[in-house]
């Protein structure tokens, strides 16, 4: 039945970036989730340690968890060490799409890429779509004993992995951006029997996956689970999220409380719903980012029985004043620790007017006779990033500087040649011990030296040593310029790059 339109305390409209709307997108195409952004080596952790609870829960073979796991693995590998940042797509350079039918998986996988390299890519996967399994063995020792690996590692070797662990071919597909980078979406389809061609179903499934990847950037979404929700599953969405989240940590922290809260209120209220012959408590979680704010929204079924309670409790919290709601929340816990029901209290819905200072917004559809759908949407007021910037001018012997965190901009440029190298790169220092405390999501820096002394060296490996630290908080992405392989300053980048290995370096030739 086409549900009907909302009804809230805001007159929202329905459209593609209401939360029902967002949740029967995933669920209509058997999206378990979605994850938009920048990818670091934590959050992969996370999300694979997410994936593996999901795939203990579901009723498959060993043999198709482990090929799962295991190309999610390289999947996200790739996206780790590939990926290329534009300065206006930052948090939208990178995603994971993750499809669960009762035959197959599907993996999708998205990153930017300099649109230089896009031939070179379809060239690889064409080759690698081409050849048997016998045939893809010869190639992947091939590159591996003539190809020497980039300063990214894999030379390709990923792609062919996935191919003969997923016995299936490669769908893919680039979209060009305007600024010398495009969006390449790698497909891999995981099931039973290997299928040896690609069926025009595959290819529709790529068009509709990068239809719903627009649909989600557009609505700002930086991460969304949706399905059958369980305590364990929030324990590693909680991981997840714990990285994903910038600030102070006490904004960190406030942000996280009110997660949990909305996550409990669907482990532990949202009714038992039936989609695809399987019952249970169905709903979504996604976290959205508008001008100045987050916004933190849950939706999940009801009874429509259930309906008015729920309103007259929401319109009642949302009209007290913050002295108010604290009695409130007082008198309570004075009825839960007589013996009351903490579960019929609304408590978490108060912890969540306090914790924000702004009203909940909430919207409810009508899903058929006996169920509506309702939405919990909470805002929370993003911290105003700080205008600190460093910039030294050159002199004869020392290197311009400037470090940025409004404009994005991080770059050292000339001569290197202090007297007090200690001295002069301190304020350096200081800024970047500064800045760990609340980074941005990509920290680009370009060191374009003419020469540098020893002293200097030094100098250098400690504010190295510095990055490493925050390099879990942020992408470090290095661009090392250099005039020819034989120069000290060439060769003291590529020490740079062995001795500190989780750090990204790009040399640029002049």
């Amino acid at each position: 039945m086409k549900p009907q339109e909302p009804t809230n305390n805001k007159d929202n409209t329905y459209n593609n970036c209401s939360t029902l709307s967002v949740f029967r997108t995933l669920e209509e195409n058997h999206i378990e989730y979605a994850y938009i952004g920048h990818f670091t080596n934590g959050i992969t952790d996370s999300i694979l340690s997410l994936a593996e609870l999901n795939l203990q829960l579901l009723n498959e073979s060993i043999k198709i968890r482990k090929r799962v796991y295991f190309i999610l693995v390289e999947g996200l590998q790739n996206i780790t060490r590939h990926q290329e940042f534009s300065p206006t797509h930052a948090d939208k350079s990178g995603g994971l799409i993750i499809q669960h039918t009762d035959n197959q998986f599907i993996i999708t996988t998205i990153n930017h890429i300099s649109t230089s390299e896009k031939d070179k890519i379809k060239l690889h996967i064409d080759k690698i779509n081409n050849l048997k399994e016998d045939e893809l063995k010869v190639y992947y020792r091939q590159i591996l004993e003539q190809q020497k690996l980039s300063s990214k590692g894999g030379a390709g070797l990923g792609l062919i992995e996935i191919a003969r662990k997923s016995n299936n071919k490669l769908l893919y597909a680039f979209e060009d951006l305007n600024n010398g980078y495009s969006i390449f979406f790698l497909q891999t389809q995981i099931s039973p029997n290997k299928n040896e061609n690609i069926s025009l179903n595959n290819k529709r499934n790529l068009v509709l996956i990068k239809q719903i990847y627009h649909q989600l950037v557009d609505c700002s979404i930086l991460f969304s689970i949706s399905g059958i929700f369980v305590q364990d599953k929030i324990v590693y969405m909680l991981s997840l999220l714990e990285k994903r989240l910038k600030g102070k940590a006490s904004n960190k922290n406030k942000i996280f409380n009110i997660i949990v809260e909305l996550l409990q209120n669907i482990v532990s209220h949202a009714d038992d719903y039936e989609i695809n012959n399987k019952l249970g408590h169905y709903g979504i979680f996604y976290i959205a980012e508008k001008n100045d704010y987050l916004l933190i929204t849950t939706g999940n079924y009801v009874r429509n029985e259930k309906i008015d309670l729920i309103r007259d409790n929401l319109d009642s919290i949302n009209s007290l004043s913050i002295r108010e709601l604290t009695e409130r929340h007082r008198n309570i816990l004075k009825v839960f620790k007589s013996g009351g029901n903490k579960n019929q209290t609304g408590l978490g819905l108060i912890n969540l007017r306090m914790k924000t200072r702004e009203k909940i917004n909430y919207s409810f559809v009508k899903v058929d006779d006996n169920f509506s759908f309702i939405s919990i949407e909470v805002r929370m007021k993003k911290e105003t990033p700080r205008s600190y910037t460093l910039s030294i001018k050159s002199t004869d012997t020392t290197p311009e500087i400037l470090l940025s965190f409004n404009d994005s901009k991080y770059f050292f440029k000339g001569k290197c040649l202090p007297k007090d190298p200690k001295a002069f790169f301190m304020p350096v220092y200081n800024w970047f011990v500064d800045y760990e405390k609340n980074p941005r999501n990509l920290t680009p820096i370009t060191f374009d030296f003419e020469q540098i002394n020893s002293g200097s060296k030094k100098a250098l490996i400690k504010l190295f040593k510095i990055l490493e630290q925050i390099n879990d908080k942020t992408i470090i992405s290095i661009k090392w310029v250099y005039d020819q392989t034989e120069s000290p300053v060439y060769q003291f980048g590529q020490e740079l790059q062995k001795k500190f290995p989780t750090i990204e370096f790009k040399f640029i030739k002049k």
